[in-house]
Formats: C-alpha cells, structure tokens, sequence
C-alpha cells in the first residue's frame, strides 16, 4: 500500500506513468487509480506545489481499459479524455533502470523498443497462469489463459 501512495503524493515534477500490462491481469478496472492521481495532481497544481514542467500518461498495453464490458471501457476513455489525461496504447513496460529513472517500452505489435527518462513510476503487476492449469489443457492462449466454463452449470 505504501507504493500506492507514493505514486500519489510524492509526484512534483517530471514524467509521470501509469502502466497497464497485457491481458490477462490482476486488478483491471479495480486497480485503475489514475483518476485518483490526476485529481491530487490537479490540486497539487492549484497550490503551486507541482511543477509547470510535468506530465502525466497512462501506457496501456492493449487497445481497451476493459476487456469483456464495452460500457466500462467506453467510460474510461470517456471520462480520460474528458479529464485531459494522455493515453498511449500498444505500448508494454518491459525493463526499469532504476538507478537512471529509465523505463523500455516495447510496441506490442511491431516490437519496437524505446525508452523514456521517468519521475514517477506505477504499474500494475502482469499475470501468468498457474502452471498446472497449463499443463492439463484447461488453460489455453484460445481461452485467454482463462478456463472455460458454461456460465449457467460452471
């Protein structure tokens, strides 16, 4: 919890991201705090506590916030544009140099890597599946990784 909060209040100046990794992951929707952030940003600005010189962007590795509710991603890109918050999508976090403050985004379809000088980091933790549900067939890439089920019986 104390990174979270980090990511929030200690954010003065510079480049700021938020990543998002490819599906599947732990937290979509849930832990999409960076409403919060531009909120405490947008304060911090009007007491003269963040610096002119900065930038906040959210990097998401797919092209939608929700991937099975076309309300809820339709509401998120709504209410980013609406708040102003730069949206990259396509793009994978795939190395932070800590010691430089550096972080190696990869597009997801052409592979290209770049790299970007950063002051404030967050990210959301990618998953994998468990190795026995690989193993056994009932996880496969068809299904996302996830297992498929009849709705109505499980």
């Amino acid at each position: 919890m104390h990174k979270y909060f980090r990511f929030h209040y200690s954010y003065l100046h510079g480049d700021a991201f938020f990543c998002i990794p490819e599906y599947p992951f732990r937290g979509e929707v849930g832990a999409y705090n960076f409403f919060l952030s531009k909120e405490i940003q947008n304060w911090y600005a009007s007491h003269g506590k963040l610096s002119p010189i900065h930038s906040f962007t959210v990097v998401n590795a797919n092209d939608r916030f929700c991937q099975h509710l076309d309300s809820v991603d339709t509401f998120f890109k709504d209410q980013l544009d609406k708040r102003g918050i730069k949206v990259e999508y396509g793009k994978k976090l795939v190395e932070i140099q800590k010691e430089n403050q550096i972080a190696v985004f990869e597009n997801v379809k052409t592979k290209e890597r770049t790299t970007r000088p950063y002051n404030n980091l967050y990210t959301l933790i990618p998953s994998k599946p468990h190795s026995n549900l690989l193993e056994s067939g009932l996880a496969t890439k068809a299904s996302n990784f996830m297992l498929d089920v009849d709705h109505e019986t499980l």
